[in-house]
C-alpha cells in the first residue's frame, strides 16, 4: 500500500480542558467522536502569565479529532460545547484548535 492510497484526514480539531475536570474530558472525547468518528487525548503542561507577571502551570489534556472536512455545523457544534465547558469549569477561557490555528473561547 501506498500513502497515495490512503484517505487523507485533512482537518484536526480540539479542546483544552484542565486535567482536573474528568467528567468534562470524558464528555468532549464522546462529543468529538461522535462528530467524527473517534477522538484522543493528550496530556500536556500548560503555562501562562498571570497579571501579576508569575508563572502559572497547570496539567492540560487535549481532546482532538481528525477528519475529512470541517463544516461550519462541526466547529459551530464544538464551540458551543466550548462555551458550555467555560461555564460548568467555571474557566476565563476555553482554548479551541482548529487546523493549528488556536481560538480562545
Amino acid at each position: 500500500m501506498k500513502l497515495k492510497d490512503l484517505k487523507a484526514l485533512n482537518d484536526k480539531i480540539a479542546v483544552y480542558i484542565p486535567s482536573v475536570y474528568k467528567q468534562e474530558i470524558i464528555d468532549t472525547s464522546r462529543v468529538l467522536a461522535n462528530a467524527f468518528g473517534g477522538s484522543s487525548i493528550s496530556d500536556i503542561k500548560g503555562n501562562w502569565i498571570m497579571d501579576d507577571k508569575t508563572l502559572c502551570s497547570e496539567d492540560v489534556n487535549i481532546i482532538y479529532s481528525y477528519c475529512d472536512k470541517l463544516t461550519d455545523d462541526n466547529i459551530d457544534s464544538i464551540i458551543e460545547h466550548a462555551e458550555k465547558l467555560k461555564i460548568d469549569c467555571k474557566q476565563e477561557s476555553i482554548l479551541i484548535e482548529v487546523n493549528n490555528k488556536g481560538y480562545l473561547i
